[in-house]
C-alpha cells in the first residue's frame, strides 16, 4: 500500500477527520520536509479524487464523514441548479448562495442540507471536481473598456467579464466564443477572453453556426 493509500484508509477510519494540514503532520510524526511535501501533494490528489475535502474550517475530511456525493450540475436561467448525482439516489435543489462557484455542466461533490424552510431535498456544492465547460458561445455587451458575453445557453447563470485587451475587437451585439480564464467565486462574475466572433447577432445562419 503507498503512501496515498494508506493515507486515505486513515481517513475512511476517521482516524484523520477535521484535522489541519499542521495537525494532520503532526497525528502522523511527520518532521521532516520531504514528509510533509509528500503529505501536502498527498491530500491534494484525494482531493482532485473527491475522496476528501477541505472544509470551510481548512480541515480536511473524508466525503463519507459528510456524506457528500458525486453528480453534476444543471443550471437554470433564474440562478440556481439542480444536482443530479451520479448514484441516482434523488435530484436536489441548490440555490444560487450554495453553487460556491459551480457552473452548469459541472462534476462536483455536494452534500445534502436543511433548507431555511426546513425542505430535505436541498442541497449545498462542496467542492468542484471538474468543469464541464471551457467556453461558451454567447452575445457581447459592449462597455467603454471591458464588456460582458451574454451566455447563449440560459443555463449558465450569469455573464462572463471580459477586458478590453481580450475583447478581440468584438462589438456590441456580436455572436463570439469566449474562454472561460477565470470560474465564478462567491460574488464574482466568470472571466474570459474572446477566442472567436461568429458575427452580427441575427445574420443569416448566425444562430446554426452558433449551436
Amino acid at each position: 500500500m503507498n503512501f496515498n493509500e494508506n493515507l486515505l484508509e486513515k481517513f475512511k477510519d476517521g482516524a484523520l477527520n477535521y484535522k489541519s494540514e499542521k495537525e494532520l503532520c503532526a497525528a502522523l510524526g511527520l518532521t521532516r520536509d520531504f514528509e510533509k511535501k509528500a503529505l501536502k501533494e498527498g491530500l491534494k490528489a484525494l482531493e482532485g479524487q473527491g475522496e476528501i475535502l477541505l472544509n470551510k474550517n481548512k480541515k480536511y475530511v473524508s466525503v463519507e464523514a459528510v456524506g457528500a456525493k458525486r453528480g453534476v450540475l444543471s443550471g437554470n436561467e433564474r440562478g440556481f441548479a439542480f444536482f443530479v448525482p451520479d448514484d441516482k439516489s434523488g435530484d436536489l435543489f441548490i440555490p444560487h448562495s450554495s453553487l460556491n462557484g459551480a457552473m452548469h455542466g459541472d462534476c462536483v461533490l455536494c452534500v445534502k442540507v436543511t433548507g431555511k424552510r426546513g425542505s430535505t431535498d436541498e442541497g449545498e456544492v462542496a467542492a468542484v471536481l471538474k468543469r464541464g465547460y471551457d467556453s461558451v458561445v454567447g452575445t457581447y455587451d459592449s462597455r467603454a473598456r471591458f464588456g460582458f458575453v451574454q451566455p447563449d445557453d440560459r443555463r449558465f447563470d450569469g455573464d462572463v467579464f471580459v477586458t478590453g485587451k481580450n475583447s478581440l475587437k468584438a462589438k456590441d451585439g456580436d455572436k463570439v466564443v469566449v474562454k472561460i480564464t477565470k470560474y465564478p467565486s462567491r460574488g464574482k462574475s466568470a472571466e474570459g477572453r474572446i477566442e472567436e466572433i461568429l458575427g452580427r447577432e441575427g445574420d443569416d445562419g448566425m444562430e446554426e453556426l452558433s449551436i
